[in-house]
């Protein structure tokens, strides 16, 4: 998808298993909207503490959201190495 706020960036999207996603990630959005690190004290508090003790641990399931914001180029070579995604 196209950035909304840069005209040569695209947005890539991906949902998963919050176990693959969330070690992938280098940042959270706060509910306000504010990107904050994502240290090793808070990928285990959200890997830990947030999906095990209250959402596997009462038989519910979770998916993750996370996306990259690629140049054109980049986005295009993704593109490839993915067949055409």
């Amino acid at each position: 998808m196209r950035h909304p706020d840069s005209e040569n960036t695209v947005r890539v999207y991906v949902k998963g298993a919050p176990e693959y996603i969330v070690n992938k990630c280098t940042s959270t959005l706060g509910a306000d909207g504010r990107r904050a690190a994502l240290d090793d004290g808070e990928l285990n508090h959200i890997l830990s503490d947030v999906l095990f003790n209250e959402f596997t641990s009462k038989g519910l399931r979770s998916i993750a959201f996370a996306y990259r914001d690629l140049t054109e180029d980049e986005f295009n070579d993704l593109r490839q190495e993915c067949n055409n995604f």
